[in-house]
């Protein structure tokens, strides 16, 4: 028989439940989504007010006065088959939920002190509700099933067929083809004349026959419907004319018989290739759930509202919350605070109207640091075209924002080291530029020369990121390691203590990364960069710009040093020149002292009357 249509009408529950407050409560929440509520103080009552006839469904809690809720669930299992029911506890026990979902419950929720169980309650009923009627109507189509059976039975042992229609009706799986093979061989066995009859099987183009088959024109063939208006037919005939066949090649019980079993065919077929592609349809969402959860992309799935539903374990390792963390949960709880609202609008404008969008996010994971993302988020439609969930597949790109960054940090202070005049300007303008530009919280620059063995300190930072003056401090870094050996293979190195060569109390188990500057391809100098006071690790991208920077470093401490050296010159060669002129001046001075001198000394001899002593120098021409 045929499972009778249900008309549209409330959901009638038996709630068993003895908290009072909370039965009243679980009362309202359902009565204002339509559902029809009964309360059942205890499980003795709750057996005892139930009635097939009057409730839909039973909604139980486990922990009950005078009867628990599993025996309940017992009881009725011991009457008959069961009714819709769901469990309900206080205790939230796997073991609770695994033994109600054996002895046939639909479902198991697990109150919480908040009641936020109620908000899946309606949700969870009405899916209960809707799994109990299948299987009832599956049951119903079994127990039919059965009696069509037993009657095909009946006819085929008479005819004997039914080994072969047996087989035919417990195939499973991709075996259907023995299975009709089996029975092009058995349906020979019900004419009168079995021993030169032979049968086909023919369902879209395959064949399938017995082993006697011959073509011969003493043949019947006869259709099978199928629902889909699918080619298939069986025919039956004789290898040779059979003598003393009457009228008729088949007799009416015989062609009964044939058009039954053609009609049991028909049904066996339909069913079978419904569960066949209801199995690869299945097959296809499990290679889809093992995409998504080996997949190296992390995805998260929400419904209209935001709330998530879905995400894989990728999730997980990029943001470091668990998948329990975040069902439930809008996906705003990663949000930094850097995207604005009208941001957010405009994404969700975008998705309702049932487009794609792609940017990028800079989130919070759950440790509290930050991490950028690049997401494409795209709505999931029904057959109708309404928009049902969101998918997001989320790119980790914090290495790729941060070269960015440090690229343009590098350019930057690349252009502010070539504007700087001298060697303390260009240290100091490095040491603040990478602190502050670079993301790491304390910078040291130490220069020296590659015929020296120890290097003097420039610029650093104190624990408080303010910038020291360390030209005082002499570090011999040879004493600890050849520096030919330490950066053979790489710019720079991490292991050294922080700062300097010997270690501050509590400091022992922090350690610095040193950057080569070089000269001809000879180390004259390091920066040392760590973050003592943020206890973040150093990236590889912060290493391998600041070792381009240091590049163009070392070229400009080059020139720096080479323009300070042609001052140097320039002022040396000003200082002689002006040593000379002097000396000229005063040489100059002392011959006209003493040309005066003999003027005035042939003066005084010719007020004497006496002749000059010295020829006279200017002559009045």
């Amino acid at each position: 028989m045929k499972p009778e249509k249900r008309s549209a009408s409330p959901i009638r529950v038996l709630l068993m439940e003895d908290e009072p407050q909370l039965a009243h409560l679980m009362r309202l929440h359902l009565a204002a989504r339509g559902f029809t509520v009964e309360i059942a103080t205890d499980g003795k009552r709750g057996l005892a007010q139930y009635k097939p006839a009057d409730h839909d469904l039973l909604l139980v809690d486990q922990k009950m006065p005078g009867m628990e809720g599993l025996d309940v669930v017992r009881e009725l299992q011991r009457r008959g088959p069961l009714p819709a029911i769901v469990m309900i506890s206080g205790l939230g026990m796997e073991s609770i939920a695994v033994e109600a979902l054996k002895l046939g419950a639909m479902d198991y929720l697990a109150k919480d002190p908040g009641a936020k169980f109620l908000e899946n309650l309606p949700m969870v009923l009405t899916e209960a509700l809707r799994k109990h009627r299948e299987k009832e109507e599956l049951r119903i189509a079994g127990e039919e099933r059965n009696r069509w059976l037993h009657e095909l039975k009946q006819r085929v042992r008479e005819l004997g067929c039914l080994y072969g229609m047996e087989k035919l009706l417990s195939t499973e799986g991709e075996s259907i083809g023995i299975a009709l093979e089996s029975v092009a061989n058995v349906v020979p066995r019900a004419c009168r004349f079995p021993d030169i009859g032979w049968a086909r099987i023919c369902v879209e183009g395959r064949e399938f026959r017995s082993g006697e088959y011959q073509d011969t024109p003493w043949n019947i063939r006869v259709e099978i419907k199928l629902h889909d208006h699918a080619s298939a037919f069986m025919e039956v005939g004789y290898r040779e004319e059979p003598r003393d066949i009457g009228d008729t090649l088949f007799t009416p019980e015989e062609l009964e018989l044939l058009h039954s079993v053609a009609d049991r065919l028909s049904l066996f077929l339909d069913r079978w290739r419904t569960e066949h592609e209801l199995r690869a349809t299945h097959e296809e969402l499990r290679k889809l759930h093992r995409a998504l959860e080996q997949s190296a992309s992390a995805v998260m799935i929400t419904d209209t509202q935001g709330l998530i539903n879905y995400v894989n374990p990728a999730f997980t390792e990029m943001t470091g919350y668990a998948r329990e963390d975040v069902l439930g949960q809008n996906p705003r709880l990663l949000k930094s605070g850097e995207k604005g609202p009208e941001e957010y609008a405009d994404l969700w404008r975008i998705l309702k109207s049932g487009r794609e969008w792609r940017g990028e996010f800079h989130n919070r994971r759950k440790d509290g640091t930050l991490y950028w993302d690049y997401s494409t988020i795209s709505p999931i439609t029904n057959a109708q075209g309404e928009v049902t969930d969101f998918v997001a597949v989320k790119e980790d790109i914090t290495a790729d924002k941060e070269a960015e960054q440090l690229r343009e940090a590098v350019l930057q202070l690349s252009a502010r080291i070539t504007g700087c005049e001298t060697e303390d300007e260009i240290c100091r303008v490095v040491v603040e530029g990478i602190r502050e530009t670079m993301n790491v919280d304390r910078c040291g620059l130490f220069l020296g020369s590659p015929n020296e063995p120890s290097f003097r300190g420039t610029y650093g930072t104190d624990l408080e990121g303010r910038t020291t003056d360390e030209h005082h401090h002499v570090w011999n870094i040879r004493k600890e390691r050849d520096v030919v050996d330490l950066f053979a293979s790489a710019s720079y190195k991490t292991g050294f203590p922080l700062g300097a060569p010997d270690p501050q109390p509590g400091e022992e188990g922090l350690y610095s990364t040193l950057i080569a500057l070089r000269q001809s391809g000879r180390v004259f100098g390091v920066i040392s960069i760590d973050n003592r006071m943020s206890r973040r690790a150093v990236t590889e991208n912060q290493m391998a710009h600041i070792a381009l920077l240091a590049e163009v470093l070392g070229n400009a401490l080059q020139v720096a040093r080479a323009r300070a050296d042609l001052r140097k010159s320039v002022d040396e060669t000003t200082r002689a020149n002006n040593e000379l002129e002097a000396f000229n001046r005063a040489m100059v001075g002392r011959e006209n002292r003493i040309i005066e001198l003999k003027e005035e000394i042939n003066a005084l001899l010719a007020e004497q009357g006496k002749p000059p002593r010295y020829e006279e120098v200017w002559k009045n021409e």
